[in-house]
């Protein structure tokens, strides 16, 4: 009984985060690739995002991985680290910062940490641009 109650306890605690994150299991180069898209706590002046801002946000998110193939080396990395996203229920993952901001703008950066990040924003007067 303990173990359900802390089992009802974790997927209670964790509703809430899944609200302002989304994760989307796609294929892509012919292995498993994750896109794990989360809402910025550190960007200002944003609002709740709707559930149209999330079909754009996935949608970006799409295009921008399309472009990330890893190289060979990054591959052989990847194999000699034990991981292999070709077989299933293993993934490349790919996170994603979004932001809704008041403005009826839109915010999404990849990688959301160290060198060569691509930030876009979205209005739609313009559509994506960085």
């Amino acid at each position: 009984m303990r173990i359900l109650a802390l089992a009802l306890l974790f997927v209670l605690a964790s509703a809430p985060a899944m609200a302002q994150s989304r994760f989307v299991d796609t294929k892509l180069w012919g292995v498993n690739v994750q896109l794990a898209l989360a809402v910025m706590k550190n960007v200002k002046d944003t609002k709740k995002c709707t559930e149209a801002d999330w079909k754009k946000f996935i949608a970006k998110a799409r295009e921008m991985a399309t472009t990330l193939e890893p190289t060979a080396a990054d591959w052989e990395k990847m194999r000699k680290a034990g991981a292999d996203p070709s077989k299933p229920g293993e993934f490349l993952r790919f996170e994603f910062g979004v932001a809704c901001f008041k403005d009826r703008k839109l915010g999404i950066k990849f990688p959301l940490n160290g060198k060569g990040k691509q930030i876009y924003l979205y209005s739609a007067e313009r559509g994506w641009y960085s």
